[in-house]
């Protein structure tokens, strides 16, 4: 808890408390995270046989003291009240998490299916949520195009871009006539295109062009981040406050110069999209549905490996469980729901093909899984 909540953030200022509860443009993916983060301690305090009522007090004190960390001492952090309520709120479902555990942990007859089934439902649920949220979610407000702007939580970017374009109307600088261009082009019928005069290369991501509504929501961007060529748009789950990820080229600035004149494209092909500069195009980038865990925290600076490596990691985390529960051949048709998913919610909710590597990570947790739940049965008789 303490390293996730007392280093400083990204501005050199304290914050200033706030009273609101769902807080900020992520301010649910922020609400679930603090959930998750205290669960464990109340889980912890349940196992040393601490009164609940103890442990609901000892965590709102521990989030207390820490929220003033951030307000007096800890620049760059955002103390609220909401995360007060939801660290607290954690620390009892951690409680109830571990109060409960004989149930799930050692089930018996009916129960075992019953789980299998139940969790074998969230997970398809979650497949298919992965692919909804992920999805577009332009707004019906008016729209303004941006050249190299200074967006205030994002670096700025040195170079100059001459002509952008959706299609073959022109992305201006200023209000945009015609809404529906940015429309066509997260819907995949128009190509973003732009050319520029390259600049540094930034340390961070910068918008080269955005579009923002009128209430200055983002809902597209097609920026650098170091040699990386990065798009970004508004998704259901942004509309949410959730957290959103981005589509980047990896390299595809490598080779660019301060002062060079470039142009760089994005689109979108079927449930893919294709990024480029100078006519080096670059296709198939998109979600899978191991990119789930994005939507609660989406760190843009971890190299690709490493956001590879987290697809395979959530797809674990879904599947062990089930795995758990299916303890016998029995239960093999509990996998149905999960595993229908697993394949067939891309091609309903545009996420890309399940990768093998996704699909076979989701075998080995199964039998992992299986095996664990096997150990558990004959351990708890």
């Amino acid at each position: 808890i303490l390293a996730a909540t007392t280093f400083p953030g990204h501005s050199p200022e304290t914050g200033t408390v706030s009273a609101c509860i769902v807080c900020g443009e992520r301010g649910l993916a922020d609400a679930l995270l603090n959930i998750l983060l205290f669960a464990p301690f109340g889980a912890a305090l349940a196992f040393l046989r601490v009164r609940t009522r103890h442990i609901v007090v000892a965590a709102a004190l521990l989030s207390g003291l820490v929220e003033t960390a951030q307000l007096v001492a800890i620049p760059g952090r955002d103390p609220s009240i909401g995360d007060i309520l939801f660290n607290t709120l954690g620390a009892a479902v951690g409680v109830a998490a571990f109060t409960s555990a004989g149930w799930w942990l050692a089930p018996k007859g009916p129960s075992v299916a019953a789980l299998g089934w139940a969790w074998s439902a969230v997970v398809a649920a979650v497949m298919l949520g992965t692919g909804v949220l992920l999805s577009p979610s332009p707004t019906g407000s008016n729209h303004y195009g941006q050249w190299t702007p200074e967006l205030g939580h994002l670096e700025w970017y040195r170079g100059r871009v001459i002509e952008a374009r959706i299609g073959t109307s022109p992305l201006p600088w200023g209000r945009i006539e015609d809404p529906g261009m940015v429309y066509a082009m997260l819907l995949g019928s128009e190509r973003l295109w732009v050319r520029a005069v390259a600049g540094p290369p930034p340390s961070g991501l910068v918008p080269v062009v955005a579009v923002q509504d009128q209430s200055q929501r983002e809902i597209l961007l097609l920026g650098i981040d170091r040699d990386d060529l990065v798009l970004r748009y508004r998704t259901r789950s942004s509309a949410l406050r959730l957290d959103q990820p981005d589509l980047r080229a990896t390299g595809a600035l490598r080779d660019v110069a301060p002062g060079d004149s470039m142009v760089i494209a994005a689109w979108r092909q079927d449930r893919s999209h294709c990024l480029g500069r100078d006519g080096e195009v670059r296709c198939g980038i998109g979600f899978t549905a191991g990119r789930g865990w994005s939507i609660l925290m989406y760190p843009g600076t971890l190299p690709s490996p490493l956001v590879r490596f987290l697809d395979v990691a959530w797809i674990a985390v879904l599947f062990v469980p089930l795995g758990f529960w299916i303890r016998s051949t029995r239960s093999l048709p509990a996998l149905l729901p999960a595993g229908f998913a697993l394949l067939v919610a891309p091609s309903v909710t545009g996420l890309l093909a399940t990768p093998p590597v996704e699909i076979a990570m989701a075998i080995v947790a199964v039998v992992c899984g299986t095996l664990a739940g096997r150990q558990m049965s004959r351990g708890s008789r």
